[in-house]
């Protein structure tokens, strides 16, 4: 583990096909989160302007949690 883990409960959206922070590198968030969902999206390295609906449902799906557990 980090040595400054994270525990609260993290969605991290992680574009395909960025050239600068290639997928490959999320197999680290374990290190860093104590409690992390990974969701892939198609885009590139602007994930909210490349793909709003899912920044959208990512937030929504992430509060549900807390609101119905």
């Amino acid at each position: 583990m980090g040595t400054h883990v994270i525990d609260t409960p993290t969605t991290m959206l992680w574009q395909e096909s960025d050239p600068l922070f290639p997928l490959d590198w999320a197999d680290e968030l374990g290190a860093w989160f104590t409690d992390v969902e990974l969701r892939p999206v198609a885009s590139g390295h602007f994930v909210p302007l490349e793909a709003p609906g899912e920044v959208s449902d990512a937030i929504q799906r992430h509060l549900r949690r807390w609101i119905d557990p």
